[in-house]
C-alpha cells in the first residue's frame, strides 16, 4: 500500500496539477490542501470567503502559504460562468438568474473552473452528500468520446493490495454492455496511476 502511494505521489510531484478544494470552510480541507502545497503533489485552490478561511486556518494552525484562495461569491468570473451554465442546460429550462445564482455555489463554481480549464481537478464531497457533489459535475462536464455513461470508482489498499470498485455509487442495475464499458473505464483509470488492472 506504502508503495503504491509512494509512486502516485512521485507522479504527481513530476507535474503538480492545480486542484480546488470547494470545501474552503472545512478544517480536513484546509489540512490536506496545506500537505498536497507543502509535499509539492499539487497547487491547490481553495474556495470560499477569505477573511473566514484565513479566521478558520488561524485557529487551527494551519499555513495557507502558497494555497490561492478564491472568493467565489465575489469571482468576476462568476458572471462568465453563469452564461456558459446558462447556454449549456438552457433547452433544459435554466435561465440566466438561476445561472447567476447557482454559481455561489462552491461545488458549481469549482467544476466550472474544471470546465473552462482553470484547474486540473476538483476535490468534492468531503463535507456535502454524493448527490450534492456529482449533480454539477454531470450538469457540465461532458463524457469522453465514446462513453455512453458516467461511472463511479473507489480504490481501496488493504495489506498492500490495491483493489479498485466500478461501479458502487452511480449505476443502477447497469446491462452487461455498460459493465463492460464500467470495467473498461476503470481498468484506463487503474493505468494512470500505474497498476496493472
Amino acid at each position: 500500500g506504502r508503495t503504491i502511494m509512494r509512486v502516485i505521489g512521485d507522479k504527481a510531484k513530476r507535474n503538480p496539477k492545480k486542484v480546488v478544494f470547494p470545501e474552503g470552510d472545512s478544517v480536513k480541507i484546509l489540512r490536506a490542501a496545506h500537505i498536497a502545497q507543502q509535499d509539492g503533489i499539487a497547487e491547490p485552490i481553495v474556495l470560499g470567503n477569505p477573511e473566514s478561511i484565513k479566521k478558520l486556518a488561524a485557529e487551527h494552525e494551519i499555513d495557507l502559504t502558497g494555497i490561492k484562495v478564491v472568493n467565489h461569491v465575489a469571482s468576476e468570473r462568476r458572471q462568465e460562468y453563469a452564461r456558459y451554465y446558462y447556454e449549456k442546460r438552457r433547452r433544459k429550462g435554466m435561465t440566466m438568474e438561476k445561472a447567476v445564482w447557482l454559481m455561489r455555489d462552491r461545488t458549481y463554481f469549482g467544476y466550472m473552473m474544471l470546465e473552462m480549464g482553470e484547474c486540473d481537478a476538483v476535490l468534492a464531497g468531503v463535507t456535502v452528500d454524493y448527490p450534492t457533489t456529482i449533480r454539477p459535475a454531470l450538469e457540465i462536464i461532458d463524457l469522453a468520446d465514446g462513453i455512453s455513461r458516467v461511472s463511479g470508482m473507489f480504490v481501496m489498499i488493504q495489506k498492500g493490495k490495491i483493489y479498485i470498485f466500478a461501479d458502487t455509487t452511480v449505476n443502477i442495475n447497469p446491462s452487461a454492455e455498460e459493465l463492460a464499458e464500467i470495467a473498461i473505464c476503470a481498468s484506463r483509470v487503474a493505468k494512470r496511476f500505474n497498476l496493472v488492472p
